[in-house]
């Protein structure tokens, strides 16, 4: 609230109170010379502070009707990445990681942050904070703040540049021979999902983007400084990801899906190289049943197979199916099993009427053979 309005009783205390100090402490009013002295009201209160007169002589009826506006406090953080102990790019700055060790160095500053705006070390003081002049610093209002910013400013605390940082979410990729390297790459999303991971080989990659998975456009760093993109090779090599840190069966990762990239280098174009593309796929369960030929009595057993498959028409050779859900198991011997061609996308062969047919396992699980009685049955 602002200080009385003339005619009213007015103090150095009400003064100190005004501008968040205590009503005790001792300042003069402007000090011995004819520049206001820093620490005194008058100097508490000039620009952009407040507006009182910054010019000899002064009294407190300077002060009627004033208001002080405070000055707002923001952290920053030097990530320790070369010898200047700051971050050489912008980019580099976003790095959420470098907010895990809690609370940055405080400085205050008066009215919006923005280019222009001036960093001092006290919230009264007019000492101002000294930076490397061109050097990236990480900024948040708290070590917890969704939002990060990276600001430049000078040895004289002024602000040369200001940016708000990209939203990035982790996800889990995997490279099966070592967990440091890029993600294992594939060239169709059935490979991607047919591979199987457990939780030691997987590490966070990171998407721009606030989706739980990455999705058209969206740039893959494989590090939060953003220095590391996930580089395709060409537009047909596919990736697997994950959504979640639960696990199966001993540590296998579920939850599974397989992306696509654009391919080539890091690029600004949400569009273009290094971004993925539209194709994402569930690498889910889907499940057939099948009965063993030549078994008496008749005995169904039920087999699994990647989600990407599709339909159990689309069931061709070379496919992999497995005995249990997380597609680790295949059947131990080589066997041909039968089923009953029907009217549904759903069968694995699909027909008018329904017609023995079979599918020829070897003892991977391969599909090595499907046959498909069609009508009239043979």
């Amino acid at each position: 609230m602002a200080l009385p309005a003339p005619g009213n009783p007015i103090s150095a205390s009400m003064i100190n109170t005004e501008a968040d100090r205590s009503s005790s402490f001792t300042a003069p009013l402007s000090g011995n010379s004819s520049t206001p002295q820093v620490g005194s009201l008058v100097k508490i209160y000039s620009p952009p502070d407040s507006s009182v007169d910054q010019n000899a002589p002064h009294k407190f009826s300077e002060f009627y009707s004033k208001s002080w506006n405070g000055r707002n406090s923001i952290q920053f953080k030097q990530y320790y990445y070369n010898s200047s102990n700051s971050f050489p790019s912008a980019t580099q700055a976003c790095v959420s990681s470098a907010w895990y060790g809690g609370n940055g160095t405080t400085v205050y500053y008066t009215g919006i942050l923005g280019v222009g705006t001036i960093f001092y070390t006290t919230p009264f003081g007019f000492t101002r904070y000294s930076f490397t002049s061109g050097q990236n610093y990480s900024f948040k209002t708290a070590p917890n703040s969704t939002e990060t910013l990276a600001i430049t400013a000078d040895s004289l605390g002024v602000v040369q540049s200001y940016s708000v940082c990209p939203s990035l979410t982790a996800f889990w990729t995997a490279n099966a021979n070592n967990p440091r390297n890029a993600p294992d790459s594939f060239m169709s999303s059935q490979s991607a999902c047919a591979q199987r991971y457990t939780y030691s080989f997987n590490y966070f990659a990171y998407h721009t983007g606030v989706n739980t998975q990455p999705v058209a456009g969206d740039f893959v760093y494989l590090d939060q400084t953003l220095t590391v993109p996930l580089m395709a090779t060409n537009n047909l090599v596919w990736y697997q990801g994950s959504d979640t840190a639960s696990y199966v069966n001993y540590g296998e990762v579920i939850n599974r899906y397989a992306f696509n990239m654009n391919a080539g280098s890091g690029s600004s174009n949400l569009n273009g190289p290094g971004t993925v593309k539209a194709n994402i796929t569930d690498c889910s369960r889907q499940t057939i049943f099948l009965k063993r030929s030549g078994s008496v009595p008749s005995i169904l057993v039920q087999f699994y197979y990647q989600a990407s498959i599709g339909d159990a028409v689309n069931l061709t050779t070379n496919d992999i199916l497995y005995t249990d859900s997380a597609l680790t198991t295949t059947y131990p011997t080589a066997q041909t099993w039968l089923f009953d061609a029907g009217t549904s996308a759903k069968n694995p062969c699909y027909n008018t009427i329904s017609c023995p047919s079979s599918i020829s396992l070897n003892s991977s699980g391969v599909i090595t053979n499907k046959t498909c009685n069609i009508n009239p049955c043979s």
